[in-house]
């Protein structure tokens, strides 16, 4: 899988947060259970400030790299980081560097393969600081999904 490398801005974020871990398939679970209260407890209609629709699924506060715990944040991005409702939290997250990797295709299977490659070792050193699945407007999932992975790299 091609990747290529890109710089972003700072950018802030209001949404769902859990903890996990990737031991004894542990954030499979925690994961589909974010976005399962994601939907359907419409979170995504009550985030002010919000600059478009798309979709942040966001891996941080790594204790150590992808085999220790580790925060997961699913949600959109502000503006501002007021308001924020009820249940959810704001994160502010800073610039940097990252491997990005473009995807289409079904949901889960194309971004679950992805991290199994880049969990086998890459070309890059990665940082574990944010990394983040962003889902994109088009394409029809969850059968035809655009989907762009970031990996933080040193």
């Amino acid at each position: 899988m091609s990747h290529i490398l890109t710089q972003s801005e700072s950018f802030q974020i209001i949404g769902l947060k859990c903890r996990t871990t990737n031991q004894n398939i542990q954030a499979g679970k925690d994961i589909k259970q974010l976005w399962d209260d994601w939907f359907a407890k419409g979170f995504q209609a009550q985030i002010p400030h919000k600059l478009n629709e798309n979709l942040y699924n966001i891996y941080y506060e790594y204790e150590s790299d992808h085999n220790g715990p580790y925060s997961v944040l699913l949600g959109c991005p502000v503006s501002e980081l007021s308001d924020i409702p009820e249940g959810l939290v704001g994160h502010a997250f800073d610039a940097q560097s990252y491997a990005r990797y473009d995807l289409r295709g079904p949901i889960p299977k194309v971004v679950l393969d992805c991290w199994m490659e880049i969990w086998q070792g890459t070309a890059y050193q990665r940082k574990y600081a944010a990394d983040f699945d962003l889902y994109l407007p088009g394409g029809n999932p969850p059968m035809d999904a655009i989907v762009q992975t970031y990996v933080s790299v040193k």
